[in-house]
């Protein structure tokens, strides 16, 4: 089994820029990422108070945890509160789990934020159930993109990734932002925790490799990241958010609404992203009563579909006209995303849903074996094996 957590520290490697590392499938383009990195960090450490615990979720959320890192350079007190923690659908569910979180601090009791890059929160309620009540209740959540009732996106991300990012229901933005999820990545996913004999740690490990499984592509990226950040242009864009960020708060602490008013007029939507989050975050985290509403703003666009995929009831329609209604989920197989479902004339499946037609080919290869259909649902990929093959309506 190889170690997932050997992914180097950033303050190690050496700052270089390359100019022809690809975007994302969806047509970001890296640079254009590399700034919304920096803006999403820069807005979190004004948002947060300096002496919480600041959690980024692996891998996904390791450029976060990158800038964060290098924004902290100097800074050992705040440097020594950020952590990266390594949990995916694939170790989630490992028996070590809970010693895995209670090792890395988070079932310690102090305040903390745990921060990913979405959508639903499933890692995110696995890791709060896992801890003790009393850390649970002092852990709040943060996501880049989050499509679940209750939890904020990170306007400030994704208005950098899209013109409309300020304002769009995140639904609308959720391509974009899950299309980042599939570039190089140093480290394969990992499906375990092992207790290392020689330093008594537990570490995350990987028993199988990944198609984004790319340490030396990552490593480009990394460098990459690195040299932006300690560029002119880099610094700009953190010192930009950062103050922006740090005055529209204090505003909204003192209930000044006119000032927040007379900052939006300038119609810069940069403004109306920092100013989305800084009411979510004052409203989530502190109960302060600011609406949209109080300050001009609408609640944003409606989303343009009625059902999350997961959710029981979703109609899967596929690319012959077919479809397969979800009446319940019967559980989770241990390899991850692969569930258990019925329909809703009671017929059993086995469905493994993924986001991209790149890691269904993957799954395909490494897991199935049996060549499985692939049929496209429009939001999502769905290999599926019937349980009953006979009376499955998608043969």
């Amino acid at each position: 089994m190889a170690n997932s957590d050997e992914r180097p520290d950033i303050l190690s490697l050496r700052p270089r820029l390359h100019g022809d590392l690809p975007g994302t499938r969806r047509g970001t383009p890296w640079a254009r990422l590399r700034v919304a990195y920096v803006s999403a960090v820069a807005a979190l450490f004004e948002l947060i108070d300096p002496r919480h615990e600041l959690y980024f979720v692996a891998r996904d959320g390791e450029p976060f945890y990158d800038v964060a890192r290098l924004a902290t350079r100097n800074d050992p007190e705040r440097a020594r509160r950020l952590h990266l923690l390594n949990v995916s659908r694939l170790n989630m569910d490992d028996a070590h789990l809970a010693d895995y979180l209670a090792q890395e601090g988070l079932s310690a009791g102090g305040d903390a934020l745990l921060v990913d890059i979405g959508f639903c929160g499933t890692i995110a309620d696995k890791i709060l159930s896992t801890v003790p009540r009393k850390a649970r209740e002092r852990i709040h959540l943060q996501m880049m993109l989050s499509l679940r009732e209750g939890v904020p996106s990170s306007r400030t991300f994704l208005v950098r990734i899209h013109p409309r990012g300020a304002s769009a229901h995140p639904e609308w933005l959720y391509r974009l932002v899950e299309a980042s999820e599939y570039l190089p990545h140093y480290t394969a996913r990992s499906d375990g925790f092992i207790r290392s004999k020689r330093d008594g740690r537990w570490h995350p490990v990987q028993s199988t490799q990944s198609y984004d499984h790319k340490p030396a592509k990552a490593l480009r990226y990394m460098q990459d990241l690195a040299a932006y950040v300690a560029s002119p242009p880099g610094k700009r864009v953190w010192s930009e958010t950062r103050g922006l960020t740090a005055r529209l708060l204090a505003s909204a602490w003192r209930g000044d609404l006119e000032s927040l008013k007379q900052e939006l007029r300038g119609r810069r939507r940069l403004v109306e992203a920092v100013v989305r989050d800084v009411i979510a975050t004052l409203h989530d985290r502190h109960g302060v009563a600011i609406s949209l509403a109080d300050v001009g703003l609408a609640s944003g666009l409606r989303p343009i579909t009625h059902r999350w995929i997961y959710s029981p009831g979703t109609r899967l329609g596929t690319d012959r006209g077919l479809s397969l209604t979800i009446a319940r989920w019967i559980g989770q197989e241990p390899d991850a995303n692969v569930y258990r479902v019925r329909d809703e004339a009671g017929r059993a499946y086995t469905l493994s849903v993924v986001h991209d037609e790149r890691e269904a080919a993957h799954q395909l290869r490494q897991r199935l074996g049996d060549a499985p259909d692939v049929v496209e649902l429009g939001r999502c990929y769905v290999l599926q094996r019937s349980i009953n093959r006979a009376a499955n309506p998608l043969h």
